[in-house]
């Protein structure tokens, strides 16, 4: 069985029997997300497909994105995404944390694969919209509450604040390279 849909089924499982809207993560940034991804890519949604996992009897969004480049590591120029949760037979499953694609956003995203199967790394923080700008195209990303970093002690603690340190695609991707920004040196 994969591991990495083990994972979402886990997190599904949480998702569903905890009481709170939020799944809780750990903040992780571009240079780490980079680290866990197989694959970091410009692309755009072009069909999405909701269906019953075989297994679990859930729903399953499979996402199929065009990929118009690929920032960091390797991917085909079409893959498909797969994320538990969706509408199907008048039943809604969303896990809270998790990235809502749909047709026709641009997206730069943080993927990882397995056994051929290509999963968000981090959830909802591995999808940023790419708005054009006449000073070129800005990321964004809508993050719910529930995120955590590690304090000077390293203890837990709840995540206040912008998270987003490469502001524009030119950035994130000199970052990616670890070159010079337009606002600055990369981290």
């Amino acid at each position: 069985m994969r591991i990495w849909l083990r994972c979402l089924a886990f997190v599904a499982t949480l998702a569903v029997s905890a009481s709170a809207s939020a799944t809780s993560a750990i903040l992780v940034s571009e240079v780490e997300q980079a680290a866990l991804s197989d694959a970091v890519v410009v692309a755009t949604v072009t069909e999405q497909v909701v269906s019953r996992h075989a297994e679990w009897g859930r729903a399953v969004t499979r996402s199929t994105v065009s990929v118009e480049q690929v920032l960091l590591g390797d991917a085909p120029a079409s893959l498909t995404i797969n994320q538990l949760g969706g509408e199907l037979d008048g039943e809604l499953l969303y896990i809270p944390g998790d990235a809502r694609l749909e047709v026709g956003q641009r997206l730069v995203l943080f993927l990882k694969s397995d056994q051929g199967e290509w999963y968000l790394t981090a959830m909802e923080q591995s999808s940023y919209d790419i708005v054009p700008t006449i000073d070129g195209d800005t990321l964004e990303r809508e993050l719910s509450s529930g995120l955590f970093v590690r304090d000077d002690k390293g203890l837990l603690v709840e995540f206040h604040g912008d998270v987003t340190s490469a502001p524009t695609l030119y950035d994130l991707s000199a970052l990616l390279m670890n070159k010079p920004t337009r606002t600055g040196v990369a981290r």
